[in-house]
């Protein structure tokens, strides 16, 4: 069994995303952090964060320092391909029809992605897509900062977007 941590466009603010990693972790220990991009950092920043038996994994946003990481990322956790994207390069703000059509060609169950700051989970093609929203700069109607988890159980796999105001400003 994997536990999954899942933010996006956390735009350097590292103190909000240590903040939830503290909390979750000790709540079940996290064993992968995925960033979908526009951490507006380099990965050893978030490697100083997080536990060393918890492994970092990062793509590229728009808005990122760096190009070390890649614009796109296929995952196998326990037999599961999971498609990791910011979005942005398949315009994700007009639609999520091309994303689900790159996992579909991926093979992939799921599909994670960032850039339009809102969470979302929903289904297209069979294809599970989800957002985590952002920490820092929220834009659906409520505005709360959010995450999210993931749990990985052999073809178990249970996704969950969680809200942080209580972590952040409680």
């Amino acid at each position: 069994m994997k536990n999954i941590l899942i933010v996006s466009d956390t735009h350097g603010h590292t103190a909000d995303f240590a903040s939830v990693y503290q909390v979750e972790n000790e709540k079940k220990h996290i064993d992968i952090v995925v960033h979908l991009g526009d951490s507006e950092e380099y990965n050893e920043v978030f490697d100083q964060i997080i536990d060393d038996d918890c492994e970092y994994i990062a793509v590229c946003g728009n808005c990122d320092l760096s190009w070390e990481n890649p614009i796109k990322r296929i995952l196998e956790i326990e037999g599961n391909r999971i498609l990791m994207m910011h979005g942005h390069s398949c315009k994700v703000r007009q639609g999520y029809d091309n994303l689900a059509k790159i996992a579909l060609e991926d093979n992939c169950r799921i599909a994670l992605f960032g850039h339009i700051h809102i969470p979302v989970m929903t289904d297209i093609a069979s294809i599970t897509l989800f957002n985590p929203g952002s920490l820092v700069f929220p834009r659906q109607a409520d505005g709360r900062p959010s995450y999210g988890l993931m749990q990985i159980d052999g073809d178990n796999i249970d996704l969950k977007i969680q809200y942080a105001d209580t972590i952040l400003c409680g």
